[in-house]
Formats: structure tokens, sequence, C-alpha cells
């Protein structure tokens, strides 16, 4: 099997109606050019929608000091 078709069966498996709560099926390389669907149980893991994609979001600047530069009561006494 293929790894397009491995995936496509590991898609089918776990939108299955029946599936096991907890077990999901991924693609597993059993050889070179030889993939297998095989099942993957993780304690508390739960059934997750489609991925998407993520955007990194950078730091934004900090806003400029809003106090004056010069403090008004520094004036000649």
């Amino acid at each position: 099997m293929t790894r397009s078709e491995a995936d496509a069966h590991c898609a089918e498996l776990n939108d299955a109606a029946g599936a096991e709560p907890g077990a999901r099926w991924m693609a597993r390389e059993i050889s070179p050019g030889e993939w297998r669907a095989v099942r993957v149980r993780v304690p508390g893991l739960r059934a997750t929608g489609p991925l998407t994609t993520s955007q990194e979001s950078r730091p934004k600047p900090d806003a400029p000091d809003p106090r004056p530069l010069v403090d008004p009561n520094w004036g000649p006494g």
C-alpha cells in the first residue's frame, strides 16, 4: 500500500461512526515504500477536527512613553 492509500484508509477509520474513543489511526512505513495503517492509543486523547494552518504572531512594539521629557515641577525654584 502506498502512503496516500494508507493516509486515505486512516482517514476513513478515524471518521467511522463506531470509532473507539481514545484511539487514532496513523500511517506507518513498514519497509521502504510499504505503508500500513496502525492504531495509536493515547489515554485522554480526544477527537480532533481537521487541522488548519497557523500564523506566527510577532510581538507588538512598545507604545511610546506618554510622560513628558521634562517635569514641569523642575522649574527654577
